[in-house]
């Protein structure tokens, strides 16, 4: 007797290995996604589906995408997706390189890049001429004149130091005038607005997505205060440099006089 097809009439043609890939790039099992899915779906029904022996339901499918964490549209790829996103200045924990990112930390910077073109065009349409600011210094610069310069472009004085009686305040008054001066400061410790998906699995702690018009510049928020003020002066000092393929080798790196300048401009504030 044949064995009766468990695929449906209205079934999507979705690539088995593009679920295999997204579920071992999640880092989880049959039984992990099958709980996810929570919709009378089986361990061996994503093993069959895997196999393409057979296949969901439209319905069960938007579910299996939404769980895996990739657009719909992926499921019906032939082939697995390559990464394209490239952030050369991602700056992690002890400056340590990534070589893959991960998912979660794909999908924030897919979301950044969305976002990021929504502000390009909203300052277009404003009329924003290109910031003088961006590429206004090349690899030689000293640190002491990127200091100087971001500190003059942003209003940073000892009447700005004084006004901040901590770590916070000096932050939040830090990234109102980095906005007023035309960069976009996102800082978030989670992926979009997703609080079940933080993005911190490579310790990283900020990048910059360099645009002469609509720069944006994302702040891990899990990260101590101090090392957020830190992060936003590296990587306001990165988008001050013409990025090339000589000053691409150094960024990321942190040495103990780019150090001292962030500390002299924060006014070597502690608490």
């Amino acid at each position: 007797m044949a064995t009766k097809s468990t695929t449906p009439n209205n079934a999507a043609l979705i690539s088995g290995n593009v679920i295999e890939w997204a579920r071992k790039r999640l880092g989880i099992t049959h039984q992990q996604l099958a709980a996810e899915l929570r919709s009378s779906v089986e361990p061996d029904d994503i093993v069959q589906w895997e196999s393409e022996k057979s296949r969901p339901d439209f319905r069960k499918a938007q579910k299996l995408a939404a769980a895996l964490h990739i657009p719909f549209g992926y499921l019906f790829l032939a082939y697995p997706p390559k990464n394209d996103i490239k952030v050369p200045d991602l700056r992690t924990v002890g400056s340590e390189p990534i070589t893959e990112f991960s998912p979660n930390l794909l999908d924030q910077l897919r979301n950044l890049l969305l976002k990021q073109e929504w502000y390009r065009d909203y300052a277009t349409e404003e009329g924003r001429k290109p910031l003088g600011f961006v590429g206004s210094f090349n690899i030689n610069s000293s640190y002491e004149k990127v200091a100087a310069d971001i500190g003059y472009e942003l209003g940073i004085n000892a009447q700005f130091r004084a006004a901040a009686a901590n770590w916070e305040g000096f932050l939040t008054n830090f990234m109102a005038n980095a906005e007023a001066a035309g960069v976009l400061v996102i800082r978030s410790g989670v992926v979009a607005s997703a609080s079940r998906r933080p993005p911190v699995g490579e310790g990283f702690r900020g990048f910059v997505l360099s645009d002469p018009i609509a720069p944006l510049i994302f702040i891990n928020g899990v990260d101590s205060t101090s090392a957020q003020v830190f992060t936003l002066a590296h990587e306001l000092a990165h988008l001050c440099e013409r990025w090339d393929s000589t000053s691409l080798s150094r960024l990321g790196s942190v040495d103990s006089a780019e150090a001292s300048q962030v500390f002299a401009f924060s006014g070597n504030r502690r608490r």
